[in-house]
């Protein structure tokens, strides 16, 4: 389905914020990201347990938000806000991936698919593979001089005229979680 996260593509410079209050998952996406070797190089794992804690993260830290990319659980114990209710309330729609065991629920579903946030059911969190430049399957790389990813359709045709005109190749995407789940 279009919500499923397929993998999960890092580049260098990233800040991976695991916001989970299941200290089990912390260990999963320690070692998934620990096994990346080489290709590790420079991504920073911040691991975070409720959303007080993601909140502080986030106005403590905002030189870091370009470079986020967020693991968010949906349901916290002990706490009324869900995950999606954090995301929206920190406008990081674009920039997060809900990894739940409510992912088959519609409420969710629903919400995410209207927000465009992609979804990673929490019992796959160990199988959807991570890519980063050096890890890509070089058959079907191509020499990229431009990422854009934005919601506006025309900006998108006006970035794609730019490059054509100056000859040079740009990849264009309405949100963060397509461009996980295209690249």
């Amino acid at each position: 389905p279009d919500w499923f996260v397929r993998d999960l593509f890092v580049t260098p410079n990233t800040v991976v914020i695991i916001v989970d209050d299941d200290l089990s998952i912390h260990q999963v996406w320690r070692n998934r990201f620990s096994k990346l070797g080489e290709s590790f190089f420079n991504v920073e794992l911040v691991h975070l347990s409720n959303p007080s804690d993601a909140r502080d993260w986030f106005e403590k830290f905002p030189s870091k938000h370009a470079n986020a990319l967020y693991l968010i659980d949906y349901e916290f114990i002990g706490f009324s806000e869900t995950g999606l209710d954090l995301i929206c309330s920190l406008g990081l729609e674009n920039k997060s991936i809900l990894v739940s065991s409510h992912s088959n629920e519609n409420e969710v579903l629903e919400k995410c698919i209207r927000l465009r946030i992609g979804i990673i059911p929490k019992v796959l969190s160990g199988f959807v593979p991570i890519r980063t430049p050096q890890n890509t399957d070089s058959s079907k790389q191509q020499r990229l001089d431009c990422i854009l990813i934005d919601d506006d359709p025309l900006v998108h045709l006006t970035w794609n005229a730019y490059a054509k005109k100056q000859k040079k190749t740009i990849v264009v995407f309405f949100s963060v979680s397509e461009f996980f789940s295209r690249m």
